[in-house]
């Protein structure tokens, strides 16, 4: 009772501020959305003192870790005395009623009418959830309105949750597939569980514990006759009868959570009560509110206790408990079958104002109706009297109270008996054999006792009890308008439709491109949404994002000193000029230089430059923010190349993009810059954390060992349990190993283009300096513009990969950018050191994350210099959609705040760490890679068809659409294309793929529109 006017009076002291100054407010990413839904009460509101306390106490740093969300959920919030108040608008960060359609309106205005709140309490529950899950908070707190909050819970909680995921990583994890933590659990009468036997059975405790301490006094004046002049008949008798019994009258009022208050986080699989203060992580929140959409009606939080036992969640508490229930009834009667007894007990305790164990008949109706009305239809409301004794002047037992409860507890056993008998049919009818064998289950489980009348069910009575009078099925689902109204950015999957990894499911995963183009034509996806993303692919990606406007890789940092100065001036004329810097380009540049020119004098060098351009820093595009990765995954895409291309085809490209790492490494020994970028030869370790992918990883490797013998002899399955705990990985399923490698690229690409510029004068490297537009001469001359001038030039090679779509219009919709995000990560002081030896990649149920770590840096003293950095990348299935919003975006300037909060905890997940000793990230950025549609490189001359201008004395040529592996092919795609732009072409049949190559039927084919129908999208 302190605690609620404390917070009735904090908001008090809230709505006498200054209501223009909110002075409580979360900030741009907080960890937590806490939401309460609040309806109209026939007696007094509790709202205003559950927020209030809620909010006492917080600091300003934990505030803005708070999102705090009220839903009116009365269809006329005006009704509601605390709609639209001063201190609600400077207490929480969003209070809102419906928004949605007219129909939906009517259906829910229809549902108060005929008190139907099985059903609309599922609704609001759903509706308040997913406006939370579009926040994208990591955590959702779901509060009922008639609590009491205890000071420092947020604190509190959150520290919970660190232990939780520390512990729940991997199918061995303790806390694995936890689907809430319960910070309320019990509101019985003193504290105790409905299902502790001596809370039911005070009078025989009292006895029992009179008789034994009788039985223990007498034996003790048996032993010490000393004893017999204090205990006397007079003081068993005393003590027996009086002072044990007080005695144990004091112990029941303390409580059993008083007594013996719980500590810390533990399981509660069973028992627990009541939906008053549930903390969900968000990834768990699309399945279950398709499993309660789909059930539409009933208790919500007895649903999600069926939804829990169905696929095996586990379920947490945290004591002591956070949260206490101060009202007399749940503002949407939602709690579960033994709560509704103690909700009874404790109306009756309170209405027994004289002690005399009777109540008056209208507080039994008006406790009734507060605690089961959510059940009861508004008819049988009115017409109580035909099932209990509610007549003017009778007086109501607690025998009759209980009597009434069991009659509500058998309701919702047969419920539930009904629906998971239901379940486990093809149809969804049942018989009376399918019902009895569920009923028989269910008793066994509970080692409970079936009521009589269940057990005599007959068939047509079973039948009866369908939706439909011939079997169990679902109701339609509602017609869902949008949530409320977010921001734009933070758009997600609507939850109260269907969860789109769920939707995904069923498609073909194999690949990158298949997982993505399949978004496009997901049923679970909004159409405005898939429109979008379609018009962004489809657009003009323009050119790179300028500094300082982009996100700053940890890779440029510090810039080359021979790239650090002011941007030097492009020649006018050129024999090449080649477009982009990073690895493409420079790959280019030096097959150009090193197997042509080399023969040429310096002042012919000098009279046919080569232009190296980019609109920003050198390699500051996708090499310069990638994970550093040279690591080609051979198995995994194998089985769909052969499909696509034929076997010989696909042993072709598997080999060009395995030699990367052997081919990499000799420039990098030939050029001497072995300790300048940390090139290295690494173990791919890919961690299965999903037992599908895990045997479908299995099978693709044995495929590729079977085709290509000796040349993959290093790729290994490992799933023996010590190894792979020894690997510092328990929870996964297994692990597929082999031969990569890694690199600092920044560092690889500056190093290598500061060595040409040295041996060749005649090579031009220009910075800060776009390319803007392409036309041809009336000399057959191409001119390229820049805001640094136009140079003419004979050939123009286009390596700007995303952005390839700005000047080559033609490749709209056949290459397009995605944005990714990565991470620069300090590991904890006790992390081994795995760099030089080791890369990761992780693979989940949907999608994936990569992992290098850096070697240690030493100083000229051969003393650690720092180094040891993780550089982690990934979360791409996080972003909106399960990633579409990140689809087209050709722009690195933000970070996805989905993508950094799964980046930020991914690491502690993995390897257990978590809390203030694991993974600080050190930075974070994004960079856009250019995706091609059927998921191979286009390399070779572009015809007029693409770039939709004339031809000149050369060509125009182009490496691009790495779709994410451009460590793996864009080196070899350089040197095939410069052999080319040389006349060299036919050297490179031999190891280059000819499906890389540019040809009409290619063109013709790989283009979006030819592999996902957009027609009704765009």
């Amino acid at each position: 009772m302190v605690k609620e006017r404390e917070g009735a009076s904090g908001d008090q002291r809230t709505t006498a501020k200054d209501n223009a100054k909110k002075l409580y407010f979360a900030g741009p990413n907080p960890e937590v959305c806490a939401a309460f839904v609040t309806v109209k009460r026939d007696n007094k509101q509790y709202i205003d003192a559950a927020i209030g306390s809620l909010l006492d106490g917080l600091t300003d740093h934990e505030r803005r870790n708070l999102h705090l969300h009220v839903l009116f959920a009365n269809t006329n919030p005006n009704i509601h005395p605390s709609w639209q108040k001063p201190w609600l608008d400077n207490a929480v960060d969003s209070a809102r009623g419906y928004n949605v359609s007219a129909d939906v309106l009517a259906h829910l205005q229809e549902l108060e009418t005929q008190r139907n709140f099985q059903e609309k309490g599922v609704f609001d529950y759903l509706y308040a959830l997913n406006f939370c899950y579009e926040l994208k908070t990591p955590y959702i707190v779901m509060f009922e309105d008639d609590i009491i909050i205890a000071d420092g819970w947020l604190a509190k909680t959150l520290h919970a949750l660190q232990g939780i995921e520390h512990h729940a990583m991997g199918k061995n994890g303790k806390y694995w597939n936890w689907i809430y933590l319960r910070i309320f659990y019990t509101e019985t009468y003193m504290r105790w569980q409905d299902t502790d036997f001596w809370y039911h059975h005070l009078e025989l405790t009292i006895a029992l514990a009179g008789f034994a301490g009788y039985v223990l006094l007498v034996w003790i004046r048996y032993q010490w006759p000393i004893a017999r002049r204090h205990l006397d008949n007079l003081s068993l008798a005393v003590i027996c009868l009086i002072t044990i019994p007080a005695f144990t009258i004091l112990v029941f009022m303390v409580g059993k959570y008083s007594l013996l208050p719980p500590n810390g986080v533990f399981t509660m699989n069973k028992y627990g009560c009541c939906t008053q203060a549930l903390v969900f992580p968000r990834e768990q929140i699309p399945s279950l509110a398709a499993y309660l959409r789909e059930r539409r009606s009933g208790q919500t939080d007895l649903m999600i206790e069926e939804y829990a036992d169905k696929e095996g969640k586990q379920r947490l508490a945290l004591g002591p408990q956070l949260v206490q229930h101060v009202g007399l009834q749940s503002s949407r009667g939602t709690a579960v079958v033994d709560s509704q007894s103690e909700r009874i007990r404790e109306d009756f305790h309170l209405f027994d104002r004289d002690c005399g164990r009777f109540i008056e008949p209208d507080d039994y109706q008006r406790s009734i109706a507060g605690t089961t009305e959510y059940k009861l239809s508004y008819p049988l409301l009115n017409n109580l009297h035909t099932l209990c004794n509610t007549s003017a002047g009778s007086k109501i037992s607690y025998n009759s109270v209980r009597a009434f409860h069991d009659m509500i507890g058998e309701m919702d056993l047969v419920e539930l008996i009904n629906w998971q008998a239901a379940d486990k049919s093809k149809d969804r009818k049942i018989t009376q054999t399918s019902f009895l064998n569920e009923a028989a289950r269910i008793k066994d489980e509970t080692s409970g006792q079936l009521p009589m009348f269940i057990l005599e069910l007959t068939d047509s009575e079973i039948q009866m009890l369908g939706s439909d009078g011939q079997n169990v099925s679902p109701l339609p689902p509602l017609p869902v308008s949008t949530a409320p109204t977010v921001d734009p950015s933070s758009l997600h999957i609507n939850i109260l439709t269907l969860s789109t990894t769920q939707q995904l499911q069923g498609y073909n995963l194999q690949t990158t491109m298949s997982f993505i183009l399949n978004l496009l034509s997901s049923p679970a996806i909004p159409t405005a949404a898939k429109s979008e993303a379609t018009n962004r692919i489809l657009s003009d990606p323009g050119v790179p994002t300028t500094s300082p406007s982009a996100t700053s890789p940890f890779w440029l940092s510090p810039l080359h000193p021979a790239f650090s100065t002011t941007p030097s001036t492009p020649p006018t004329e050129a024999e090449v000029v080649i477009i982009g810097s990073g690895i493409t380009g420079t790959s280019i540049a030096r097959h150009l230089i090193r197997s042509h020119r080399s023969s040429l004098s310096k002042q012919d060098r000098k009279q046919s430059p080569i232009v190296l351009l980019d609109a920003r820093d050198i390699c500051s595009g996708a090499t310069g923010r990638n994970g550093g990765h040279v690591n080609e995954v051979g198995w995994e895409e194998y089985g769909d190349l052969v499909t696509r291309y034929g076997r010989e085809e696909a042993k072709k490209i598997t080999r060009f993009r395995m030699s990367h790492v052997d081919e990499l490494m000799r420039v990098v020994s030939e050029e001497g810059l072995g300790d300048e970028c940390g090139m290295r030869v690494v173990e791919s370790t890919c961690v299965f954390f999903a037992e599908k992918g895990w045997e479908e990883g299995k099978v693709a490797v044995k495929e590729l060992k079977e085709d290509l013998g000796d040349e993959v002899d290093s790729w290994k399955v490992v799933e023996g349990a010590e190894e792979i705990r020894a690997m510092g990985l328990p929870g996964a399923y297994g692990i597929i190993k082999g031969k990569a490698g890694a690199m600092w690229p920044y560092r690889f690409v500056s190093g290598l283009l500061a060595n040409l510029k040295r041996d060749d004068e005649g090579f031009h490297v220009c910075s800060h300096t776009p390319a803007t537009a392409i036309s041809v001469s009336d000399g057959g001359l191409f001119v390229v513009s820049t805001p640094r001038g136009e140079i003419r030039a004979k050939h123009v090679v286009h390596a700007s990969n995303a952005h390839i779509g700005h000047l080559v219009p033609g490749f709209r919709g056949r290459v397009y950018p995605l944005r990714g995000q990565m991470s620069a990560q300090v590991p904890p002081t006790e992390f081994p050191h795995q760099g030089g030896e080791r890369s990761w990649s992780f693979e989940y149920d949907l999608g994936f994350d990569y992992l290098t770590q850096l070697p240690i840096r030493k100083n000229n003293g051969d003393e650690e210099d720092g180094g040891g950095e993780m550089m982690f990348g990934g979360g791409f299935v996080q972003a909106g959609f399960s990633g579409l919003e990140e689809m087209g975006v050709a722009s690195d300037a933000e970070l996805n705040s989905d993508v950094a909060v799964h980046l930020r905890q991914g690491l502690g997940k993995v390897f257990g760490y978590m809390g203030g000793g694991g993974f600080k990230v050190k930075s974070m950025w994004t960079g856009n890679m250019g995706f091609s549609v059927d998921m191979l490189p286009w390399v070779g001359k572009l015809p007029e068809s693409l770039t939709e201008r004339g031809t000149g004395q050369g060509a125009e040529w182009v490496s691009v659409g790495y779709s994410g592996e451009g460590m793996v092919n864009a080196w070899l795609c350089g040197k095939a294309l410069a052999k080319m732009i040389l006349g060299e072409e036919e050297s490179t049949k031999e190891w280059f793929p000819h499906s890389m190559g540019i040809s009409p039927e290619r063109i013709r084919e790989s283009v979006l529109e030819r592999r996902v129908d957009i027609r009704g999208i765009r």
